[in-house]
Formats: structure tokens, C-alpha cells, sequence
């Protein structure tokens, strides 16, 4: 994962001694509809971003400061870059100064089973949890075409990337807005976000679908018109 630092790019959290400014420096970005998988165990999902240019790197979702980030878009921003901490060698994050352009992605959404509704948890089998799933309010719809998933997750929204092949399914722990919540809400959510990241294959009978994970379990989803 890279990020800016000044005029160079460099690998996050290295120390850099030999790059740094004293004042904020203005850049145009732009990024991409569709996040993607970056490095982590699980994957964790991050934006893909570049220049004008044509040079391109990921980024964490709260990179950008000030910036509301909604999968299915093509963002041209511009950003400032503040200076680099010179004693903790540390890389700060931007902060948006202008929504220049927000255009809706061209990818259409591949057809199949999986893309057609939005579907509402119903079950994790083997959870800790004790409340009943299926009044959580969650969901999820997945977004084949664009290579994401997302819904609420049972405080806030939720978005990962996504890679399907036939009945195979990948999901990149699913990045949070963030928002603050009540301990049993954060805690259904955390273990939620957990264990849609170990999705393995997927079944559509009907109106329910089930996601078998790694770890042997499963989750049970059923449509939210069904």
C-alpha cells in the first residue's frame, strides 16, 4: 500500500528520512468505482487511487480525510497533503478540498443469482452471539459486475471487495464507516464483518442463500422481498 509523502511515494510506515516538506501541497486523485483487496489476513478491502498520470497505489478508506466514499463512482478529487512529521517520520493522512467530479460507473452488473436482490442475514451458525440474526436488520447485495459487496452491517455500512467464479466466492474483510455504536451493536457487527470475510462457495435455492465459510460454518441469507 502507498500513499503520498511529499513529491515521492513511498511503502507506509517506513520511516523517511531523506523526503519531506514544510508545506501543504495540493493533488489531483482519482478513484476508482470499485475498491479492492489489499494486504492483510484476511485481505482487508482498500481504495484503488492514481493520478492524472496514469501512476496508481491503494489507500486505506480513511485516508482521505473529509472524503465519504461510495462504491459504483468514479471520484476526481483534489487534495492536500499536509507536511511530513520530520520527528515521528511519520506519514499523515490528506484531506480533501474539493469534490472536482463523482461519475457512475459503466460496469454493469453481472447476471446470476447471487446479483439479484438485496438479502437480509437470517443465521451464523456457531456465533457467539445470542441475539437472534434474523432481526439484526443486516444485509448484503453483491455487486458481481463491479467486484464489491455491501449493506448495513447492523450499526453502520459495510463495503468489500468481491471476486466471484461460478459458485466460488472471495470477500475481502469488509471495511466499516466507522460510526459509533452501542457495545451489542458493535459487537454483532464485528462478527458479522468477521465472518463474511471467510466465505468460501455460495448455494441460491429460491429466495435463500447460504455462504459456506473456511472455517466450516455458514451463513444463511434470505431475500429481502422473499
Amino acid at each position: 500500500m502507498r500513499i503520498w509523502t511529499g513529491p515521492c511515494l513511498l511503502a507506509l510506515g517506513l520511516a523517511v528520512p531523506a523526503c519531506s516538506s514544510t508545506a501543504p501541497v495540493e493533488r489531483e486523485l482519482i478513484i476508482a468505482p470499485a475498491p479492492v483487496a489489499c494486504a492483510g489476513d484476511p485481505p482487508q478491502t482498500c481504495l484503488s487511487a492514481s493520478e492524472p498520470s496514469g501512476d496508481k497505489w491503494l489507500m486505506r478508506f480513511d485516508e482521505i480525510e473529509g472524503f465519504a466514499y461510495e462504491p459504483g463512482f468514479t471520484y476526481e478529487v483534489v487534495v492536500e497533503e499536509p507536511p511530513l512529521s520530520q520527528e515521528q517520520a511519520v506519514v499523515p493522512r490528506l484531506r480533501l478540498v474539493r469534490l472536482v467530479s463523482k461519475e457512475p460507473s459503466a460496469a454493469a452488473a453481472a447476471p446470476g443469482p447471487l446479483a439479484q436482490d438485496t438479502w437480509r442475514l437470517q443465521s451464523i451458525s456457531d456465533s457467539p452471539q445470542d441475539a437472534d440474526w434474523s432481526t439484526s436488520g443486516i444485509t448484503a447485495r453483491f455487486h458481481v459486475g463491479g467486484g464489491w459487496v455491501d449493506g448495513f452491517a447492523g450499526c453502520d455500512r459495510y463495503t468489500g471487495a468481491l471476486a466471484v467464479d461460478g459458485e466460488k466466492i472471495k470477500i475481502s474483510a469488509p471495511t466499516t464507516t466507522q460510526k459509533l455504536c452501542a457495545r451489542e451493536a458493535a459487537t454483532r457487527q464485528r462478527a458479522y464483518v468477521q465472518a463474511l470475510a471467510k466465505a468460501l462457495s455460495y448455494t441460491v435455492t429460491g429466495d435463500s442463500l447460504e455462504l459456506k465459510l473456511l472455517d466450516g460454518g455458514s451463513m444463511r441469507f434470505r431475500a429481502a422481498d422473499g
